[in-house]
């Protein structure tokens, strides 16, 4: 298949110098020998200024990160839109609509299979003089993957059982 979709340049971000100046910070931090602050009533102060000054330059560099993302993220954003406008769209609806009926001919399918059972438990239940249970008591799962005979032989036993209990208990 012909490529339609190409990356014709890759964002090309430059940090070399982050690795030194997370050198620097952290020297500056370790320098501030923050486990060792102790704070009191003097001292609470010029912690609180402290801490209010590494999230400002916290923040500073977090902006430039997110910055950095949008500028990346938007042309990828627009991208996804367009592909799930002209490309996207049109397999779903398609899949949906195939779901959809191959949905509906398997219900089909399931209900006819229904149907014959419960005209082999009318059979049964009729040959055996049992009129008092309902098909809906076995609580079948009736599948497309499972086979009529495995799904009679249930009914069999059930109904089976029924007329055992029946005569064990005249």
């Amino acid at each position: 298949m012909q490529e339609i979709i190409l990356l014709k340049q890759e964002p090309i971000i430059e940090y070399s110098l982050l690795a030194e100046v997370g050198e620097a910070i952290r020297t500056r931090i370790a320098d501030l020998n923050l486990d060792g602050q102790v704070v009191t009533d003097q001292t609470v102060k010029s912690v609180k200024d402290m801490r209010a000054e590494l999230n400002k330059e916290f923040a500073e560099f977090e902006k430039q990160r997110k910055y950095i993302k949008e500028a990346v993220s938007k042309p990828y954003q627009e991208f996804e839109a367009k592909y799930k406008e002209f490309v996207a769209k049109h397999y779903n609806e398609a899949d949906d609509t195939l779901k959809g009926k191959i949905f509906s001919f398997e219900n089909k399918l399931r209900l006819e299979r229904e149907k014959e059972l419960q005209g082999y438990f009318a059979e049964l239940c009729d040959a055996k003089g049992i009129d008092f249970v309902p098909f809906g008591l076995m609580h079948l799962n009736i599948t497309l993957s499972a086979s009529m005979k495995s799904l009679k032989t249930q009914i069999l036993e059930l109904v089976s059982k029924v007329e055992q209990d029946i005569k064990l208990a005249n």
